[in-house]
């Protein structure tokens, strides 16, 4: 090995030396701070949909539906924290909500065609009560 070739060696090794402590940096700032964490798991979530979808694609599936009940899920899901926010007092619209997110996650993944439309119709039903005045009473 020439002194130069020994120069770059060490020079690559003491950048992944100050790589790794600025990798590990950020995830102990990522891991310490709630919101900060929740972006990092939520990322985390979206890429292995993502990958899900391509598979399902490679597989001959349609992964536009399975995008389609991942995007459905974070409206649902959306949908309960807004209620939460705005203070709905109608127990029932709550609850029927939340059972209808829970039955949608239960769902499998064979056969999301033959779901998907009423659970997105239940989503529109959900939303134009909520955006009432009465939130579903």
């Amino acid at each position: 090995m020439t002194s130069e070739e020994k120069k770059t060696l060490k020079e690559n090794i003491f950048k992944l030396v100050i790589g790794i402590i600025l990798l590990t940096t950020c995830f102990i700032y990522l891991g310490q701070n709630r919101a900060e964490k929740i972006a990092l798991y939520s990322s985390f979530d979206l890429i292995f949909q993502k990958i899900e979808v391509a598979y399902f694609n490679i597989l001959g599936k349609d992964g536009a539906l399975l995008d389609q009940k991942y995007n459905l899920e974070k409206q649902y899901l959306d949908l309960i924290h807004l209620a939460e926010e705005k203070g709905c007092s109608n127990a029932q619209f709550l609850l029927d909500l939340n059972t209808t997110y829970q039955n949608l996650l239960s769902e499998g993944k064979e056969n999301i065609d033959q779901y998907i439309a009423r659970y997105t119709l239940l989503g529109s039903d959900f939303q134009m009560q909520l955006e009432s005045d009465n939130c579903g009473a």
